[in-house]
């Protein structure tokens, strides 16, 4: 039985084989056509039929199928690459309706038939052609940096090889585009940054456009750059004063807050600068009896050639007004001094006498009493009784020194 089983399976096998054999034979012999198809883009030709008058051209369809016949022993000898699709520009008219034409490459033609494409017509778009320029004059050409110098260290403004760009294109897309700019990475920098960036478009918000038509071409594909690298300096802050106090007070002194900054430029400027000096008529002082206080544009005063390294230009000034001392002197020669009250200040402003005070209080002082002669001394009864002991043994007219002279003779 199991013999029998086996008998017949090698039968089946033997009848499976046989037929495939014969099929074979009945194709080889017959070579039947098949039917094939393959896709292929779209050419355009005579183009510049449109783009002369200055026009562009969109197409509904990029690519088209073509189906052919061919007989089945040569069909693996035929490929896409031998088929090409094209539309011709001088077919067009003002419906934009373009015929689709079809031919057989690389001498492929004795091998297939039958010959058509899908679609056979397509629907050609025109558009005016703008040219539009960009330029950093109006803003709407840009160069910008991404990141941040190495500590100690300012990127100065990129200097590139044009200041303006042309872009090209479909009115439609050029009016998408707000600005156009470079963007650079100097991260970390401590030397001069160069290289060739190409140029992005940027919508009304700022933001980069991505998905930009393919028919916009730029004057320039890349454009060269160098990102200055400067080394940061602090300098001190100083502020003259002009004008006169009102009567009884006088200036004291000026304070600065900050009073440095940082700032940053070529070093043969920097090693020409430790100050930045605010001229002395944006702080007046003419008539004043209380503290001046000013805010100032520091960015004005910064030498030619620097640049402040943090944001924020804005320096306090305050001018510091005081009483000024006076010195009275009593017709005793008793000198009394009058130290004054100090100035009026602001609510956030606050003055205390200082050492240069108490001073010029002194100096003062001892001037009136150089001008008002010896002290006197008050008088006591001992003190009298001495003088006229002094007058008696002496005579009116006998010093002191000569009483002591004459009293060590006698003795």
């Amino acid at each position: 039985m199991r013999e029998k089983r086996k008998n017949n399976l090698t039968l089946k096998l033997l009848s499976l084989g046989l037929a495939f054999l014969i099929w074979l034979i009945v194709v080889n012999v017959s070579n039947p056509d098949i039917e094939m198809s393959v896709t292929v883009p779209i050419e355009v030709r005579n183009a510049d039929v449109l783009t002369s008058a200055d026009k562009t051209y969109s197409l509904d369809e990029k690519n088209v199928r073509i189906s052919y016949k061919i007989r089945t022993q040569f069909r693996s000898r035929v490929s896409a690459s031998d088929f090409s699709a094209y539309i011709d520009l001088e077919d067009y008219s003002i419906t934009g309706a373009v015929p689709v034409y079809t031919s057989v490459l690389n001498g492929k033609n004795n091998l297939v038939g039958s010959v058509s494409a899908s679609p056979m017509v397509v629907h050609v778009d025109t558009e005016d052609i703008q040219r539009k320029r960009f330029d950093m004059e109006s803003g709407t050409f840009s160069a910008v940096t991404e990141g941040g110098a190495a500590d100690g260290y300012a990127a100065g403004e990129i200097e590139t090889e044009t200041d303006y760009i042309y872009v090209q294109g479909p009115v439609s897309e050029i009016g998408k585009i707000s600005r156009v700019g470079i963007e650079v990475r100097i991260t970390e920098a401590t030397e001069n940054v160069s290289g060739e960036a190409t140029p992005v478009f940027y919508d009304a918000n700022g933001n980069i456009i991505t998905d930009i038509d393919e028919r916009v071409t730029l004057s320039r594909e890349t454009i060269a750059y160098t990102v200055p690298i400067y080394n940061i300096k602090a300098m001190s802050i100083t502020a003259d004063v002009m004008g006169e106090p009102a009567e009884g007070y006088e200036f004291n002194e000026v304070e600065c807050s900050p009073s440095f900054i940082n700032v940053y430029g070529p070093d043969e400027i920097l090693d020409e600068y430790n100050t930045i000096n605010i001229p002395e008529y944006e702080l007046d002082i003419t008539g004043a009896s209380q503290n001046i206080t000013r805010s100032v544009d520091i960015s004005e005063y910064i030498p030619e050639g620097l640049s402040l390294a943090e944001p924020g230009s804005e320096i306090t000034v305050v001018a510091r007004i005081r009483r000024r001392p006076v010195v009275t002197v009593t017709t005793e020669s008793t000198e009394s001094v009058d130290e004054g009250e100090p100035a009026e200040t602001d609510e956030n402003d606050s003055t205390s006498e200082t050492p240069e005070s108490s001073e010029s209080i002194l100096q003062s002082s001892e001037a009136a009493s150089e001008q008002s002669g010896p002290h006197m001394t008050e008088s006591s009864p001992e003190g009298e009784r001495n003088s006229e002991s002094s007058h008696g043994t002496s005579g009116a007219d006998e010093s002191p020194l000569e009483s002591r002279q004459d009293s060590r003779s006698e003795r």
